[in-house]
């Protein structure tokens, strides 16, 4: 194989050319010939070899070409007139020493090497008479007969010697050569770089922030990844430290967890459900069991607890009530919520768009002030872009299609159902030999967790044991989770899979909501693993 495989590299001169081409048209198969290997020296050293010839059996041999009218008079050597600096043998031989002993230090083995020179310009019988060219020399006559010819030059110019087994030393040379080059920076790397700025507010956060400071009631909406739960926390935080009794509710436990360990103590952390709980014990002494209760119960505990808030201790009562993923909330919540909240501040931070439950909105009249975020920056744009079209969004498809090409999204399609664990199984090992570690990494189902088959009844995926993302281990831990209970969550990279598990009859719309709530809790990359099938129904995209 000739390489590169369809001209020479740039720059090449015109006798470099005509021997690129003989190459290429008789060059012994399963050899392999690079054009312009250049090598630097620990010294500092540049050399360059005109074409490094290898024969897996044999070695490799450093061919020199010398281009014009080459001769050699009272024992110098000529070009065009003018002596050469050096013979052209030492040139490729000196060349050829250097290249083997940088293969040695890549592979711990040197294979036999030599060198030989080409004049390509020249047509002659007799090749020259000094002794260490009189077999190792081409002219213009053998280049039609390359393939005939290099064997013997092989045989003269490469002393015999043990020839490493293996294709490493081939590497090797494919390597220094530098076949391919195309920048890149490890999902290990890019998270490591990343976090900073993801899990800090840039200025234009802080000034929304202090924009809004002086309303009591705003409605914070943004899309996925514009930083709403950050700015939650910030916003709780800040109110906190201003002395005002503060409270941030949100929807899930996992989401509650995770914001308890990133606000200080003086911010009391809550699901709705559970302040509802607190309001009625605190207020009644009633304790209430809640274990396996249908939703019907919780919308019945919310106006309950509504009721009760008239009989809390002001000690209970918060000055500034935070509420983040608003648009989760059922009406009988935010009626709890706007009874809590009284005439104290009332901030709320949501996106319509991740509403999985389509008949809950956020009430207007609660929220005389409200604010749009600007456009996602947290969510790399493929997949924001193909979040948006699984809701029926205008989406970038050139971004999507981007995406797939340099892996931010990546399709694992599975041979069958009951093989979709060892497939996650794989995409995580993939994730972590780019350098993330476990606890930057969600596996998604779009199912619930009792649901038969899901991916979350597995104990172990392969080597790993995921826990759920409210387990106390979770942030530094695997974590593998329904779609609900990463919401408002994020981690580098995600993982998505379940897709068989969804019921045909649920509608596009419901499985395009969960398909948008999992993509964009990626901070880096997604990978979505399912069945043939299943990932083509909902990831309209060549397999």
């Amino acid at each position: 194989m000739l390489h590169p495989s369809d001209a020479p590299r740039a720059g090449a001169p015109e006798s470099e050319r005509r021997v690129y081409e003989a190459l290429a048209a008789h060059l012994p198969a399963g050899w392999h010939a690079y054009h312009s290997l250049r090598i630097r020296t620990d010294r500092g050293f540049l050399g360059e070899g005109d074409f490094v010839i290898a024969d897996p059996r044999r070695g490799f041999l450093v061919l020199e070409v010398k281009g014009g009218r080459i001769e050699q008079r009272d024992g110098h050597w000529l070009q065009n007139g003018r002596r050469m600096e050096r013979p052209p043998l030492e040139q490729a031989l000196g060349f050829a020493h250097r290249l083997a002993r940088r293969i040695e230090a890549m592979h711990g083995e040197r294979p036999p090497f030599g060198a030989a020179v080409c004049f390509p310009d020249l047509p002659f019988e007799t090749p020259p008479g000094q002794d260490d060219l009189a077999r190792v020399t081409l002219g213009a006559r053998e280049l039609p007969y390359l393939g005939e010819v290099l064997p013997g030059i092989f045989d003269a110019a490469i002393p015999k010697g043990r020839v490493p087994r293996g294709s490493r030393w081939l590497t090797a040379l494919r390597t220094l050569w530098g076949e391919t080059w195309v920048p890149h920076l490890s999902l290990g790397r890019r998270a490591e770089e990343g976090r900073k700025r993801w899990y800090a507010l840039d200025e234009t956060q802080v000034a929304i922030l202090e924009g809004l400071r002086g309303n009591a009631r705003v409605l914070v909406e943004g899309p996925a990844g514009s930083g709403k739960t950050l700015l939650a926390a910030a916003c709780a935080r800040r109110h906190a430290e201003e002395g005002l009794a503060t409270e941030l509710l949100c929807f899930t436990g996992p989401l509650q967890a995770y914001l308890a360990r990133a606000l200080p103590e003086g911010v009391r952390v809550e699901t709705v459900g559970a302040a509802a709980l607190r309001v009625l014990s605190v207020a009644t002494g009633e304790r209430i069991e809640v274990e396996g209760r249908a939703q019907a119960f919780w919308e019945g505990l919310y106006l309950r607890a509504a009721d009760a808030v008239g009989s809390l201790p002001a000690s209970e009562r918060p000055e500034m009530l935070v509420v983040d993923e608003a648009q989760d909330l059922s009406e009988n919540a935010w009626f709890f919520v706007d009874a809590l909240a009284g005439a104290g501040r009332l901030w709320a931070f949501g996106d319509g768009a991740q509403r999985f439950w389509p008949e809950r909105t956020v009430p207007e009249e609660l929220f005389p002030t409200r604010f749009a975020l600007p456009a996602s920056h947290r969510c790399p744009k493929g997949l924001l872009a193909l979040a948006r079209r699984c809701i029926g969004q205008p989406a970038d498809e050139t971004a999507i299609e981007a995406a797939l090409g340099d892996g931010t999204l990546g399709l694992r399609p599975c041979p069958s159902e009951t093989s979709v664990p060892e497939y996650v199984a794989r995409a995580i090992d993939d994730l972590l030999g780019e350098g993330l570690k476990p606890e930057d990494l969600f596996v998604v189902s779009l199912r619930g967790r009792e649901a038969p088959g899901s991916i979350l009844r597995a104990r172990t995926l392969g080597r790993h044991r995921p826990v759920p993302a409210d387990d106390p281990a979770a942030p530094h831990s695997l974590v593998a989770d329904t779609f609900l209970r990463v919401k408002g969550l994020e981690r580098p990279a995600v993982i998505v899979t379940d897709l068989h598990l969804l019921d045909s009859d649920a509608g596009q719309g419901a499985v395009g909501v969960r398909m948008h709530i999992a993509l964009t809790r990626a901070l880096l990359t997604a990978r979505i693993v399912a069945p043939r099938p299943a990932l083509q129904a909902i990831v309209p995209w060549p397999p």
